[in-house]
């Protein structure tokens, strides 16, 4: 059974014969946001995965509910459709948390994120070390690059 970077091509839900498990899903990490996710509380409007609407509730009593947003569960750059995030499994009306993109939520006009965020803590914990991590690996492979094509440079000059 092969992994699949889409979402609505996996199998989701249990099932009750092995040959029902169609392939289970990876996202493709390129998508995976920087700044990883943050938890919002949610009411699930509809749980169609690839137009998963719901509104997004206020917690600080001032701000207005944002409602009728849209995201696709399969975009692993807007959202994490898997635990932590427990609305994806709600039915239609009921509650759960949702972890959302801040640039899926700016995108949506959504500017006061810690009125709406349960929570000021990203997930997954070190997103942000991860991604300075892999910038400071890439830098030193441009310079190892950088290296080699001057030594190359420099035989060939010599020989």
């Amino acid at each position: 059974m092969p992994p699949t970077p889409f979402y609505d091509d996996s199998t989701q839900t249990p099932q009750n014969s092995v040959q029902d498990l169609r392939n289970w899903w990876m996202p493709t990490v390129e998508k995976f946001p920087s700044k990883g996710y943050r938890a919002y509380k949610v009411q699930v409007k509809s749980t169609i995965p690839n137009a998963f609407t719901f509104d997004l509730m206020a917690l600080d009593g001032a701000s207005p509910t944002c409602v009728g947003l849209t995201v696709d569960l399969g975009n692993p750059a807007d959202v994490w459709p898997g635990l932590p995030s427990t609305a994806v499994f709600a039915q239609v009306g009921q509650f759960g948390y949702l972890l959302l993109s801040e640039a899926y939520l700016r995108g949506q006009q959504v500017t006061n994120l810690d009125a709406y965020s349960d929570g000021k803590g990203k997930w997954p914990f070190g997103t942000d070390r991860l991604q300075r991590r892999g910038n400071a690996v890439r830098d030193e492979m441009l310079r190892s690059m950088s290296l080699l094509l001057a030594s190359l440079a420099a035989l060939q000059d010599e020989g």
